[in-house]
């Protein structure tokens, strides 16, 4: 039996902060903090695995210049600045394919550097997530 021909769309691919769709968003990008097992050598040439349950990772998300999720996240830094409690719930989807995560413990870890020329400039934007749940298929 042929494989089945698949399909991405990036309209597809969504982050919610909050339970709000970020609009804007030109790539997404998630960096694990740690592998999800790590090698253990022992005695005699016998080497094992070891889980990590270290589950963190960086998204980075970049913008356009002139999005409003700019305003989104400039707000959840002075609040975070303001009180300490602006701990984020984010989902990334992917509706045209197998991808999914979710975590409810991310904080803006990093502002993006800001340019401005004679041309539109994107934004960078790191959220850190403390703790990240693979929900795999998603629908």
């Amino acid at each position: 039996m042929p494989a089945p021909v698949t399909t991405y769309a990036p309209k597809d691919v969504t982050l919610i902060i909050n339970d709000y769709i970020v609009p804007g968003v030109v790539t997404l990008s998630l960096e694990w903090t740690t592998p999800p097992f790590r090698m253990v050598p022992g005695i005699r040439g016998v080497t094992t695995r070891v889980r990590n349950k270290n589950t963190s990772g960086v998204l980075k998300v970049e913008v356009l210049q002139t999005s409003v999720a700019n305003d989104l996240f400039n707000s959840l830094v002075s609040a975070d600045l303001g009180n300490g409690q602006a701990k984020l719930k984010i989902a990334v989807k992917d509706l045209s394919g197998r991808f999914g995560i979710q975590s409810n413990q991310g904080y803006i870890q990093i502002r993006p550097n800001v340019q401005f020329s004679n041309s539109a400039n994107n934004r960078v934007w790191e959220i850190a997530l403390l703790k990240i749940e693979d929900v795999g298929f998603v629908s």
